[in-house]
């Protein structure tokens, strides 16, 4: 979005390198402005990266998911997926990308999910405690990336 908004930037500017936009009609506003009015993003499988960059999306438009059942997604190990990528994020902001923006996008009624959601048994508590060990099974780019990080930082 920043480099859609700096190329926005540029085109109301008059010119992109050698492209001429002073007879163009552009948009108003910067993609970035449309796309958090009007776009919802599916992350599945995040990276602590990816949930860093919530604001730039808008952490109310994110929707975690494990990507089942795809084998580069990070089921078996969802909790773990969570405990990765959100165990430092505030629980607000948690609970909207695990469950309440869904709800509000789709219509769900929380409170008649909410014993499935008691058995599941995916609290704060769980999400916040940093993931010690990467499973080592999974083909999920999230874990293999994070194990990789974490194989050379050791190695340094």
């Amino acid at each position: 979005m920043r480099r859609m908004d700096g190329i926005h930037m540029g085109m109301k500017m008059g010119m992109m390198g050698e492209v001429d936009y002073s007879k163009s009609k552009l948009l108003k506003e910067s993609p970035s402005f449309y796309a958090k009015r009007n776009c919802w993003y599916g992350a599945s499988f995040p990276s602590p990266a990816d949930i860093k960059g919530r604001e730039t999306v808008g952490v109310d438009r994110i929707l975690w998911g494990n990507d089942y059942p795809h084998y580069e997604g990070c089921y078996p190990y969802s909790r773990e997926n969570m405990r990765l990528a959100f165990c430092d994020v505030d629980p607000r902001e948690v609970r909207m990308m695990l469950g309440e923006n869904a709800a509000k996008l789709y219509g769900f009624d929380l409170e008649a999910l909410r014993p499935a959601a008691e058995r599941l048994g995916i609290t704060q508590d769980l999400v916040s405690v940093p993931l010690d060990e990467i499973p080592a099974d999974s083909a999920c780019p999230t874990f293999q990336r994070e194990r990789y990080l974490r194989q050379s930082a050791q190695a340094r």
